[in-house]
């Protein structure tokens, strides 16, 4: 993930972009949603 941030003189936040990339989930949330949601499946990923 890609983050862009611009603030003032003062350091107040004027504007923030985030670019997510397309990746796979990490194997460690999928086994942690197996291990602590059983019977959920997991159809999309954003």
């Amino acid at each position: 993930m890609d983050l862009e941030a611009l603030y003032d003189r003062k350091g107040n936040l004027i504007r923030a972009n985030e670019v997510a990339r397309n990746v796979a989930m990490p194997l460690t949330i999928s086994q942690y949603i197996v291990t602590n949601y059983k019977g959920y499946t997991v159809k999309k990923i954003k």
